[in-house]
């Protein structure tokens, strides 16, 4: 099996668990008008929109986190220098299983990105916040620019939750790139 065929497979193998995830969470949510009921466990409103903000800080981490894994990439050259005698080294992994790792940093990477650019979007064009919250939670949450301010978040959390607006969660941006990027 050659990396482009393993890597099809892997996809495959992917994109399955990921219906069977999306089948098992809308089955698992119960929605109530002030609270949500998720596996037995009651979550007020205020809680769900923290969690959609943490959403966006885990996003930008992981893009950042990948980002850095990708830009400061070296290969191993199999090669170590014993005195003055250079000697080759056997390497534990194919030069496929190194080529599908990158590949796989570099796709998912690009998948991050275009999860953030859909949300960056969404948000960009809600309507109900004024435009320097919606700024605030780009650039603070999405984008990872700054501190959160509580008062500012506490605020801005009791607009959202006065005008009944709903904020775009990553579970949503997932589905929207997938459904796009889907050949």
């Amino acid at each position: 099996m050659n990396a482009k065929e393993y890597r099809a497979y892997r996809e495959e193998q992917e994109y399955l668990k990921e219906k069977n995830r999306k089948i098992t969470h809308v089955s698992a949510v119960y929605i109530a008008p002030s609270t949500i009921t998720l596996n037995g466990d009651t979550v007020t409103s205020k809680g769900i929109i923290r969690a959609t903000l943490n959403g966006y800080s885990k996003l930008n981490a992981e893009i950042e986190k990948l980002r850095d894994s990708i830009h400061n990439y070296k290969a191993n050259a199999g090669v170590a220098k014993y005195g003055d005698t250079a000697v080759q080294v056997n390497q534990k992994h194919d030069i496929s299983d190194t080529i599908v790792t990158l590949e796989d940093r570099q796709s998912k990477f690009a998948k991050l990105v275009l999860i953030e650019m859909w949300l960056y979007d969404t948000l960009y064009h809600l309507q109900g916040l004024r435009f320097e919250d919606i700024m605030y939670i780009i650039e603070v949450y999405l984008r990872g620019r700054g501190e959160p301010s509580r008062g500012k978040t506490y605020r801005i959390i009791g607009v959202i939750l006065e005008k009944g607006i709903d904020l775009p969660t990553v579970e949503q941006a997932k589905l929207a790139v997938n459904e796009n990027g889907r050949e």
